[in-house]
């Protein structure tokens, strides 16, 4: 059994946050307001494998994600498999992801999916904003 928390109304955005909770505070309340916002409860134990089930189980494609580290390496590998069943992706990652494996997945996933990297020292108001703006344009919106 999948349990997420579903938020707001309009075109989907996963957050696959740290430990399950979000990137910079307050970040699906302000995501809620223009988008439908998806936190799934992700377990101890979660992997690619299980971050593949849970997409499956949405069901849904040209979906927005937005992903924090641990996440950034798991979601470019499984873009990089399906990327017709993403339309953007935001990384959020602990550090500035300078290491061989992270540059290589964001380079191929970069090349097939719009991608956003906001690392998360970034003060919350700045990347909530970078956020929106960056989704707005998926959704086809003025910003």
């Amino acid at each position: 059994v999948m349990r997420y928390r579903r938020s707001g109304a309009g075109r989907a955005v996963v957050v696959l946050g740290p430990l399950g909770g979000e990137p910079w505070p307050g970040l699906g309340d302000a995501l809620a307001a223009r988008f439908r916002v998806i936190e799934p409860d992700i377990p101890a134990a979660a992997d690619r494998r299980w971050l593949a089930d849970f997409m499956d189980g949405l069901g849904m494609r040209g979906i927005a994600v937005i992903a924090a580290d641990p996440w950034c390496v798991p979601l470019l590998q499984y873009v990089r498999d399906d990327a017709e069943r993403f339309a953007r992706i935001v990384l959020v990652p602990d550090g500035p992801g300078d290491g061989p494996a992270h540059r290589d997945a964001i380079a191929v996933a970069g090349s097939v999916v719009p991608l956003l990297v906001a690392p998360r020292e970034l003060p919350a108001a700045d990347a909530l904003i970078d956020v929106a703006l960056f989704l707005d344009e998926a959704a086809g919106r003025p910003s």
